[in-house]
């Protein structure tokens, strides 16, 4: 099962600010440790501009499997997640698992929660990656869901996409 995304503009929105709060953060490390270690009254532009393209590499570099995702492939043997980047990671079903995953804001009465995905180790029960559903069609996440053995029912109190099967 392919899944491609289905609404571009909510997808490049939420991946463009996802990058923009990464690299200010990275930046902001990079500004403090230059700062601390080296120069405490460096004030330039200049400065500032390089703390914020070493952050932007440094994002790149770390984290570019999961920067602008535009495609999840779905098996019963793999999970493989492919960039506009270029970029693609394989996750193989005998390591690892699809866990569903809900988001919801308890104070605010919402009919829908923000959907997302972990890959777990199966041998640890740790995270790997969690993969945001931003952009991707809800019923092609009930698929995915579907494929990997979870009931197709949405538990809000539990924050849960249903139990496994």
């Amino acid at each position: 099962m392919i899944v491609s995304v289905s609404n571009k503009g909510k997808w490049l929105l939420s991946q463009v600010g996802q990058l923009v709060l990464m690299v200010g953060l990275a930046s902001l490390v990079f500004n403090y440790a230059y700062r601390f270690l080296v120069d405490r009254t460096i004030n330039s532009p200049l400065f500032y501009a390089a703390t914020i393209g070493l952050g932007l590499v440094a994002i790149v570099i770390l984290r570019r499997d999961y920067l602008f995702v535009t495609k999840f492939e779905f098996t019963p043997e793999r999970i493989v997640v492919r960039t506009a980047l270029g970029f693609a990671k394989t996750f193989d079903a005998q390591q690892f698992r699809f866990v569903p995953n809900l988001h919801k804001t308890i104070s605010i009465s919402e009919s829908k929660a923000t959907l997302s995905f972990y890959v777990q180790n199966r041998a640890t029960g740790r995270n790997v990656r969690n993969y945001a559903w931003t952009g991707f069609s809800e019923e092609d996440f009930r698929a995915a869901c579907r494929l990997h053995g979870y009931k197709d029912e949405t538990d809000f109190k539990l924050k849960e996409f249903g139990a496994p099967r």
